[in-house]
């Protein structure tokens, strides 16, 4: 999950307005077969705030992580 796409979908925009990202929940969720399983990106300056993640069960993959660049 990242905030930092550095874009918007909108002309007009200002670009050094930050988002509100707050009360994200991933509950009750099963992953399978997983090489890589997460990744949390805020935005400098703008943190995630009142992220839950509870009840998540993941398997990873025999197969070697994916590198990441």
């Amino acid at each position: 999950m990242t905030g930092a796409y550095g874009s918007h979908p909108g002309h007009g925009w200002d670009p050094k307005a930050l988002p509100k990202i707050e009360n994200i929940n991933y509950r009750d969720m099963v992953a399978e077969n997983v090489t890589y399983s997460a990744r949390l990106d805020g935005i400098s300056g703008d943190p995630f705030t009142g992220i839950c993640i509870s009840n998540v069960k993941i398997g990873q993959t025999e197969e070697k992580p994916l590198k990441l660049h």
